[in-house]
């Protein structure tokens, strides 16, 4: 950070000078125009005008033979995307293993719009051809918001129904957040580097970014839970364990509670009503976290066929 005095030129006109090696970078002269944004707490940021309309692809290049950790290489790559890198190459000085193909094909399976374009035996480039400029950031979140409701409204009726492929389907539902949730983070990142490009995601404020990071990892550990969820139905409908009436009864109510909060919540996100988020947030604290505890002796306490750690 550096400071530089304001100059007067003439009687009235204030000026201050550019970096020289800001104008170097950007290869700007004299005539060009710049765009200047004010922001809230008063401060200035300005950037090229021609870089509103140019996208310069982003690229980085990994060295597979530095990735000799499991799933380094798979992460690094899923990193890169959602940093907002277009195009990955992977390298290697001698050939790429086993590992590191299935660790990249790993991968794709999570990137959206992410395909090979070239591939040999010592590298592999890999392109992003989606734009996420093109959806608001907001309706990403609400296509997550989706998901994870059918997930968790799948995951009870699977336990109350004692339905096996329901429990599955949330399993694969898992995938389709993951998918979202990494396209999610890698707009964000963009609206972040280049926040120019905030507005067409429906970001106008730079603070919002932080609050939708989030609520978008909230909404993925909500998948995540109910996919851990799901695989313990599965585990006891193997026991066989049967619930009374009374249990279902009580079961089926806390979890219409739970429905409701989530729903307001949700509906608090995209409305930005703190009347109802604050709602929310009481019910929680007042119907989920009492309750959570009498559900789960009492499940314990007529599981006694199944391994309780299950439950």
């Amino acid at each position: 950070m550096e400071q530089r005095k304001i100059q007067r030129v003439g009687k009235g006109t204030l000026t201050i000078s550019l970096p020289y090696w800001w104008v170097r970078e950007h290869g700007l002269k004299q005539g060009d125009a710049i765009v200047i944004e004010e922001y809230n707490d008063g401060s200035l940021r300005l950037w090229p005008a021609k870089s509103d309309a140019d996208h310069t692809l982003e690229a980085c290049r990994i060295n597979a033979d530095l990735c000799d950790q499991p799933g380094l290489l798979n992460r690094l790559i899923v990193a890169s995307y959602i940093a907002g890198v277009d195009m990955i190459e992977i390298i290697s000085k001698t050939r790429l293993s086993y590992r590191h193909i299935k660790e990249i094909r790993e991968a794709l399976k999570l990137l959206t719009g992410v395909s090979v374009m070239d591939e040999t035996e010592q590298h592999v480039v890999l392109q992003c051809i989606v734009d996420v400029l093109k959806s608001s950031i907001y309706s990403i979140l609400e296509r997550i918001c989706n998901l994870v409701s059918s997930m968790q409204e799948e995951y009870f009726r699977a336990f109350i129904e004692g339905n096996r492929e329901l429990a599955k389907m949330v399993i694969l539902r898992d995938e389709e957040v993951n998918k979202l949730y990494y396209l999610f983070s890698r707009a964000l990142s963009t609206a972040h580097k280049k926040r120019n490009f905030a507005e067409n995601l429906g970001i106008t404020q730079p603070l919002e970014i932080s609050f939708l990071a989030i609520m978008g990892y909230c909404l993925e550990r909500m998948a995540d839970l109910s996919k851990l969820g799901a695989k313990s139905v599965l585990k006891i409908l193997t026991c066989e364990v049967e619930l009374d009436k009374e249990t279902l009864q009580k079961l089926t109510e806390y979890y219409e509670r739970c429905r409701n909060i989530r729903e307001k919540a949700i509906r608090a996100i995209f409305s930005k009503d703190i009347r109802l988020a604050n709602e929310a947030i009481r019910r929680y604290l007042e119907d989920i976290e009492l309750g959570e505890n009498e559900i789960i002796d009492r499940l314990r306490y007529r599981s006694v066929k199944c391994d309780v750690s299950v439950l």
